[in-house]
C-alpha cells in the first residue's frame, strides 16, 4: 500500500472500531497513551498489522494517532485539517485563544522529544471538534522532512482558517463550533 493509502485505510479501521463500539480495542488504545508510542505491547494486535515494514518514526506516529483517535470525541471530518480545526477553535474560544495559538506555533517548532506531548495537548484542546484524521496521520509521516513543508503548510492552514472564521458573519464568533 502506498504512503497515502495506508494512513487512510488505517483511520478507516479506527473509525470502524468506534462504530462497532469495540470497547476492548479502544480501551487498549486509550491505555497506550500512558506509554511511549509503540511501547504498550497490549496494543500490538490492533496496530501492528498496519505498521509492518515502516520505519521507527512512522511506527510511533501510527501508535500515537491510534491512541489519540481512541481518546478523541470529535470524530473524523474529511477535509477539515487539524490546523484548520485548531484555528477555528481559537476563534470560537473566548478564553485561552492566544494560549492555544502559541501552543500550536510551539508544536510546529517542537523537537522530537516534545512533539508527541504537544500534539496530545492540542488534540485534547479540540477534543469535541471533528477533523480529518487521515490527513493528520499522512502529514505526520512527513513531519521530519528537512524542508519542513508540513509545518509550513500547517502554519498557512491555521492562519487561513483563523482569518476565515474571524471574518465570518462580519467578525462575529462562530458559535456553531
Amino acid at each position: 500500500m502506498d504512503k497515502k493509502g495506508l494512513p487512510s485505510s488505517f483511520i478507516d479501521y479506527l473509525i470502524e472500531l468506534k462504530k462497532r463500539e469495540d470497547r476492548r480495542a479502544l480501551a487498549l488504545l486509550k491505555r497506550a497513551i500512558s506509554f511511549p508510542p509503540g511501547a504498550y505491547i497490549r496494543s500490538f494486535p490492533i496496530v501492528e498489522p498496519w505498521v509492518r515494514g515502516l520505519g521507527k518514526k512512522d511506527r510511533e506516529i501510527f501508535y500515537l494517532v491510534a491512541s489519540l483517535f481512541a481518546l478523541n470525541h470529535g470524530g473524523h471530518l474529511e477535509g477539515e485539517t487539524f490546523p484548520e480545526a485548531v484555528g477555528r477553535h481559537v476563534v470560537a474560544s473566548d478564553k485561552g485563544s492566544k494560549t492555544t495559538e502559541n501552543r500550536f506555533l510551539a508544536f510546529l517548532d517542537a523537537a522530537d522529544d516534545e512533539l508527541y506531548v504537544m500534539l496530545r495537548r492540542l488534540v485534547a484542546i479540540v477534543d469535541e471538534k471533528p477533523f480529518d484524521w487521515k490527513d493528520l496521520l499522512y502529514r505526520l509521516m512527513y513531519w521530519h522532512h528537512p524542508d519542513r513543508f508540513v509545518q509550513i503548510l500547517w502554519a498557512r492552514k491555521f492562519y487561513e482558517a483563523k482569518e476565515k472564521y474571524e471574518n465570518k458573519k462580519g467578525g462575529e464568533k462562530d458559535e456553531s463550533y
